[in-house]
C-alpha cells in the first residue's frame, strides 16, 4: 500500500474543496503542501480513506490529498481504542500521515487518528503558527463533540505546538482516558497553583480545563512526556524570553494546583534519548514511547495495563521527511 494513504479516520481543520459535489457529495480534496492557514477557522471534518497524489510538472508538483467525509453514525468501533494525535509546528501533512500510519501498526492497544491543522511552517512563521493553532483548536471543537460520544474509551496525544491546539478546545464537553502532552511547547508553570490562581477566569485556567477532559476513571491522568535536552524547546524558550517549556522540564509537581493533584504525572524520556539530536524532540512515536503509551491503556472495565513503562527497547526511531516537525 502506498505511503501516501491512510485507511483509518483523520480529523482536519484544513480548508477543503468538493471536486464533484453532485456526483460524490462526500469526496473532498485539500492541498497537502500549502494549507492556507487562517486565524478564523471555524470548521473541521472527519475523513476516511485519505489518499495523496502529486499533480503538476516535477519542478512545481503539488501534493493533493483526497478523502471521504464521515458522519458520526457511519463510524464503526474497532478492536483497538482511538488515540487522537495532534501534530506540532512545521509538520507537513505528508510527514504526519506517514508517521501515524507507521505508529498505528506498532501500537497494541491504540488506533491512531491523526489531526491535521494548518501550519505555515518555517522558523520565521513561528509566531504566526501560534495564532493558527488557536484557530485550529476552536475549529476542532465541534468535530470532537460529534466524535467523542461514540467511543467511551479514547485517549489524546498532543505534540509540541499541538499542545496549544489542545488548550483551545479543552473543556468538559468530551472525556478521554488519558491525555499525553509530548514535548509540549507551552509554559512549564501552567500547572502551578500560583500561576492558575493569578488569573481565575482567563488563559491561566487552561490546565484545569484540560484536567476536566479526563474521564472519571481513577487511573485517568495527564502524562507530561519531557526531555531536558530537547533542542527545539530550547530555541522556543529563547524566543519566549527565557520562559521554560513544559516539554523540557516537565511539570513542577511540588507547586501543582490542588485541583490537579494526583492527575498529572511526569515521564522523563531523556533517559532513552540521545542529547541534542533530531530525536530529542520528535520522539512521540519512538519505539520506547509507544511502549510507554501502550502501558497506560485503560480497558473497557477501567483496568489499566500500566505494569512497567520502562520496558527495554533496542530501537528508538524517528521518521524524518522533507520538513522538520517541531
Amino acid at each position: 500500500m502506498s505511503s501516501l494513504t491512510y485507511p483509518g479516520l483523520v480529523m482536519t481543520s484544513v480548508d477543503v474543496a468538493y471536486p464533484n459535489k453532485t456526483r460524490n457529495p462526500k469526496l473532498v480534496e485539500f492541498d497537502g503542501g500549502a494549507t492556507n492557514p487562517k486565524e478564523d477557522d471555524t470548521t473541521a471534518l472527519i475523513l476516511r480513506n485519505l489518499t495523496g497524489r502529486y499533480e503538476g510538472p516535477f519542478w512545481n508538483r503539488k501534493l493533493i490529498f483526497s478523502g471521504e467525509v464521515v458522519e458520526p453514525e457511519e463510524i464503526v468501533r474497532g478492536a483497538k481504542k482511538p488515540l487522537i494525535v495532534i501534530h506540532g509546528f512545521n509538520n507537513s501533512t505528508k510527514t504526519h500521515i506517514k508517521n501515524c500510519k507507521k505508529a498505528t501498526e506498532k501500537f497494541k492497544n491504540f488506533n491512531v487518528i491523526p489531526v491535521i491543522w494548518p501550519s505555515a511552517g518555517g522558523i520565521s512563521n513561528y509566531w504566526n503558527d501560534r495564532k493558527y493553532s488557536i484557530a485550529a483548536g476552536k475549529a476542532l471543537t465541534n468535530s470532537l463533540k460529534k466524535f467523542a460520544g461514540l467511543f467511551p474509551h479514547k485517549s489524546l496525544l498532543a505534540h509540541s505546538m499541538g499542545n496549544r491546539v489542545l488548550r483551545e478546545f479543552a473543556g468538559d464537553d468530551y472525556k478521554f482516558d488519558n491525555i499525553f502532552m509530548v514535548a509540549a511547547d507551552v509554559e512549564r508553570r501552567m500547572f502551578d497553583k500560583n500561576y492558575i490562581d493569578d488569573d481565575s477566569k482567563g488563559r491561566n485556567q487552561d490546565a484545569v480545563r484540560i484536567k476536566d477532559m479526563l474521564s472519571k476513571d481513577k487511573d485517568s491522568k495527564i502524562y507530561v512526556l519531557h526531555n531536558y535536552t530537547d533542542y527545539a524547546l530550547t530555541g522556543s524558550a529563547i524566543i519566549k524570553l527565557g520562559r521554560v517549556r513544559l516539554g523540557a522540564r516537565g511539570a513542577n509537581l511540588e507547586k501543582i494546583h490542588p485541583k490537579l493533584k494526583g492527575k498529572v504525572e511526569n515521564i522523563n524520556c531523556g533517559t532513552y534519548l540521545n542529547g541534542f539530536s533530531f530525536a530529542s524532540h520528535t520522539y512521540l512515536f519512538a519505539d520506547k514511547t509507544i511502549k510507554i503509551l501502550d502501558s497506560k491503556f485503560i480497558g473497557e472495565n477501567g483496568d489499566s495495563t500500566d505494569k512497567d513503562h520502562n520496558a527495554n527497547s533496542d530501537n528508538i526511531e524517528t521518521f524524518e521527511d522533507d520538513m522538520v516537525p517541531v
